[in-house]
């Protein structure tokens, strides 16, 4: 027989926060659950990241780390109601994710924590050297139109320049973007 490596007692649940404050707000659970005697009820804290790279203002391409899940935290830890109640009231958070206002809060599968997980790793390590088409349709990554989806219309493969179309407003829109400001719809990210 095998031991399983996590209790049943302990389950995955999603914890909202503000955007930007996850790690403050995990810092803080541990804190105040270390305080209140209810440390050994947290297995994990987790907050999903990949890299991203950007361009600074002199031209330079900068890596950059980002929340996957912006607002999110998981929590792998035997939720109850004192627990519950002392990640409710940390600063900053907003509750656990819950089907209802005032539910349950939703357990997520140990299944597809690791998927989580495995994604997010696989974009922490992944080279940016992808090929793009005239035609492709892309996801833009940061910026202005960051999160926009446009058409590749023009490739300057020598300097790795792309112009896309982006509509907004039904309108058409010609970007200019480089080879580390896009991405490829449904690709491996």
């Amino acid at each position: 027989m095998t031991a399983n490596p996590m209790p049943d007692k302990f389950k995955w649940y999603i914890i909202q926060t503000y955007s930007k404050a996850e790690e403050k707000s995990a810092e803080k659970i541990k804190e105040d659950a270390e305080k209140a005697g209810l440390s050994s009820s947290i297995k994990e804290l987790y907050m999903p990241k990949e890299k991203i790279a950007t361009i600074n203002t002199l031209g330079k391409q900068v890596i950059k780390e980002r929340n996957v899940y912006p607002g999110y935290i998981f929590v792998c830890c035997d939720l109850n109601a004192h627990l519950h109640n002392l990640i409710q009231n940390v600063d900053k958070v907003s509750g656990f994710l819950t089907i209802v206002a005032g539910g349950k809060p939703v357990e997520i599968s140990t299944k597809e924590i690791a998927g989580i997980k495995t994604q997010s790793e696989a974009s922490m390590t992944k080279e940016m050297k992808e090929e793009f088409t005239v035609g492709e349709t892309i996801e833009i990554r940061d910026g202005t139109f960051g999160g926009f989806h446009g058409t590749i219309k023009d490739v300057d493969n020598k300097q790795k320049v792309y112009q896309v179309e982006v509509t907004i407003l039904g309108r058409p829109i010609m970007v200019s973007l480089e080879e580390i400001n896009i991405r490829k719809i449904g690709g491996e990210e």
